[in-house]
């Protein structure tokens, strides 16, 4: 009676252990999806009708429905890439009267459905009327998942058919939109600061490398580094690709791969030239273009590089050369 009452017990117990296995591997099991491209830059003129295209993937093994939405962007508060969102979520903006996301049919939707493994190809429809007013607007393409068909989700989605917005978002994905209206002009900006360290040991270098956008439309300057010896030999460059920067703000510019960690949600904030073995006095000259068109701008910097060994070291050797005269001195006086 005993034995029999042990072994239903272990039976209990491996069988609620392997329930809850189960249920920590269906839980685990959740939505995959990638939406390209991360941001999407427009510039139009009214009136027109311009489009942009949007690829969104199911990588999970399940079905999924999501809502698009849209959410405006505050400006002042994005700083460095970091979007900021509007503190109204349900805040709205007159120019979603004249966007529309579209599928390869050309049929407005406002809703995607997409198999396991399944991609689709959509398309941001912008339409704009005669004497639209030039500005910049700045706002998040959300596809969220359906409230409905997740009875654990909090999240609270507008269902005005003219304010397509959303509360919060506890599960989705969303890509950047700029879009500029209005006549094409001289990109304005200008260097805020480009620096340094004036002193340092060894490398990587890291640079400091801040735009201020003071037009009234988005820039998306891009620059070059070229790093060169007390010689005026070129010995390093650093390319610096295309940042936008929203206006009115202040980015800091990034080379190729710290980009990409930023994006990756990594704190990035340098240009960083990777040498690791300096020794000498260098310069870094600085050539920045707002646009493709310009303006240019170019700026030189200096700084040098001693290993804290070899200086110990210089100063060891001329302390001791001075007890040697000394001694050298005192013998033949």
């Amino acid at each position: 009676m005993y034995k029999k009452a042990v072994i239903i017990i272990l039976i209990t117990l491996l069988i609620s252990h392997l329930s809850s296995l189960i249920s920590q591997k269906v839980h685990a099991e959740g939505i995959s999806v990638k939406m390209s491209p991360s941001l999407i830059q427009i510039k139009t003129q009214a009136p027109n009708s311009i489009q942009a295209p949007i690829i969104v993937e199911n990588l999970s093994n399940q079905s999924v429905t999501f809502k698009i939405r849209y959410r405006l962007i505050n400006p002042a508060a994005s700083q460095n890439g970091k979007v900021v969102f509007m503190d109204d979520a349900n805040a709205t903006a007159d120019i979603f009267q004249y966007i529309d996301i579209i599928d390869i049919q050309n049929n407005a939707i406002d809703t995607l459905d997409l198999g396991p493994k399944q991609q689709k190809q959509l398309q941001v429809r912008v339409n704009l009327p005669p004497n639209h007013p030039s500005a910049d607007y700045y706002f998040s393409l959300i596809l969220a998942h359906d409230v409905t068909q997740q009875s654990d989700q909090n999240s609270t989605i507008s269902n005005k058919k003219d304010q397509r917005t959303i509360a919060t978002i506890q599960g989705g994905i969303a890509t950047n939109v700029l879009l500029a209206i209005g006549a094409p002009e001289t990109a304005q900006g200008y260097i805020e600061e480009f620096s340094t360290p004036l002193y340092r040991q060894d490398g990587p270098v890291p640079f400091t490398l801040q735009v201020k956008n003071t037009g009234l439309h988005y820039i998306s300057p891009k620059g070059l580094i070229l790093i060169k010896n007390i010689f005026g030999q070129t010995i390093g460059r650093v390319e610096i690709p295309a940042s936008a920067i929203l206006a009115g703000t202040t980015r800091s510019l990034l080379d190729k791969k710290q980009l990409t960690e930023a994006i990756n949600q990594q704190d990035k904030s340098a240009v960083i030239w990777p040498e690791r073995f300096l020794f000498g006095f260098y310069s870094a000259d600085l050539s920045i273009s707002m646009a493709e068109e310009g303006p240019f701008y170019n700026q030189t910097i200096r700084f040098m590089a001693f290993p804290i060994y070899i200086i110990l070291g210089f100063f060891f050797t001329i302390a001791l050369c001075a007890v040697i005269y000394k001694r050298v001195k005192k013998k033949i006086a």
